[in-house]
């Protein structure tokens, strides 16, 4: 076996499942973001991503958009995962919660929610890796695809587990001091908590301008925090992002820069060589919906909306096989 189960669980549980449902799904109404799972980030976190998949998976738009994209290829490596384990994302998954933080160095914290067969998942990992009592639980730690390095999980429930790229689950664990949670991130947190598909993210974890590069200054320099959600409004789906800046007169240099950036988009679509071999009628629908979006300030931050219906979200997903 090339990988072992950790990275199966890492790639296809969080990042597979968040994208997968990113990628396609309309949200529908969801709850608060949980705050057992916010009681679980670390303190100095700096990115936050976090999927509803339970009731994005009730959406029936969910399932005609998702049939007009690519089908998502799992490989075999996950069909034999599914078969000795019981457990799929796409029918299993529940939550999923994706965590960057810097304790003790730049670390991927990943907590599922969801229908898991414990023994059979844990007798899977023991395959290929060992199992460590640690603070009264079983840890199991295979080695990761990176050699000399490895990956962790552990139960903290029978419907969640934890999850570490490095093996490092010591902040889950109690192992080390928790850092307090941050009040700038739970302020951003408290924006979007009502959506069941949303980011927090400082700049810097974005791999984003989050400072000066080459001597220059720039207005993304200023940005401190981004935020992107989506919610239902009836028929039609909110998208929205918001950047946090140092000032107000920074976050009207950044929508300035966003509107620039619109007609750049709108003018590179509109030219088929430049879309290259992205279909006309899904570079339209794709201008419509950026034409469509208000670029807005209020004191330090500035933000996008856009409000899009089922007929131009489908437009802007080309057919599968395209």
């Amino acid at each position: 076996m090339k990988r072992k189960i950790l990275i199966v669980l890492l790639s296809v549980i969080s990042l597979g499942a968040v994208a997968w449902w990113y990628a396609r799904a309309r949200p529908t109404a969801a709850a608060e973001f949980p705050a057992d799972l916010l009681a679980l980030v670390p303190g100095d976190a700096s990115m936050i991503v976090y999927a509803d998949v339970a009731v994005l998976r009730q959406e029936p738009l969910v399932q005609r958009l998702a049939a007009m994209a690519q089908p998502a290829n799992t490989g075999k490596e996950y069909a034999a995962f599914v078969s000795a384990t019981g457990f799929d994302y796409q029918r299993d998954l529940d939550r999923a919660v994706l965590v960057t933080h810097s304790s003790p160095a730049s670390r991927t914290l990943v907590f599922a929610d969801g229908r898991f067969d414990q023994k059979k998942i844990e007798e899977y990992a023991l395959r290929s890796g060992k199992v460590e009592q640690r603070n009264g639980r079983s840890v199991y730690v295979t080695p990761a695809a990176t050699p000399g390095k490895t990956a962790a999980f552990t139960f903290l429930s029978p419907g969640r587990l934890a999850l570490a790229d490095g093996g490092d689950l010591s902040v889950v664990l109690g192992e080390s001091a928790r850092v307090p949670l941050d009040a700038a991130l739970q302020e951003q947190v408290s924006r979007v908590a009502g959506a069941p598909l949303f980011l927090v993210a400082k700049p810097s974890a974005l791999g984003a301008a989050g400072g000066r590069a080459g001597g220059f200054s720039t207005p993304l320099d200023g940005l401190r925090w981004v935020n992107l959600a989506a919610r239902p409004e009836g028929d039609r789906v909110l998208l929205s992002a918001e950047g946090e800046c140092d000032s107000p007169e920074e976050a009207k240099q950044m929508a300035t820069v966003l509107e620039f950036m619109r007609g750049l988009l709108r003018g590179a679509l509109a030219d088929p060589k430049a879309r290259g071999g992205l279909p006309a009628e899904t570079a339209e629908a794709i201008i419509q919906i950026f034409q469509a979006a208000q670029i807005s300030t209020d004191a330090s931050r500035v933000r996008l909306l856009v409000s899009v219906d089922a007929g131009m979200l489908g437009a802007a997903v080309p057919p599968a096989g395209r």
